[in-house]
């Protein structure tokens, strides 16, 4: 999202009806890079512009205190960023493992450790 001719290209593949006809579920992995954007407030927009088209979001710890402005990192925050066509919310916590969020239940995971 962060310029052309890349944010067309995305635009376009996630308004494949067919695609959703036939099942497919749309992910996001937010992997948020702010040195690439022009500025965060600009990341921020864009991020949230595309943000309720996906059945599946996966972000950092990280990422959700920029997406809430929130220094918190907690169930109410990352409830915030629910939407109702949203099937599975996962929040990384580093090596703290991460956080699950779906519309009837949330749990977490311990990292794994290697």
């Amino acid at each position: 999202l962060i310029g052309e001719p890349c944010r067309t290209a995305h635009l376009k593949a996630m308004e494949m009806e067919e695609a959703k006809a036939a099942g497919a579920l749309l992910s996001y992995d937010l992997n948020l890079r702010l040195p690439l954007w022009p500025s965060a407030e600009e990341a921020r927009t864009q991020i949230l512009s595309i943000w309720d088209k996906a059945d599946v979001i996966n972000l950092s710890d990280d990422e959700l205190q920029f997406l809430t402005r929130s220094d918190k990192v907690d169930d109410a925050t990352a409830m915030s960023l629910w939407h109702p066509n949203l099937k599975l919310l996962l929040v990384t916590l580093g090596d703290h493992g991460c956080r699950y969020y779906t519309k009837n239940f949330k749990g977490s995971m311990e990292a794994f450790k290697v």
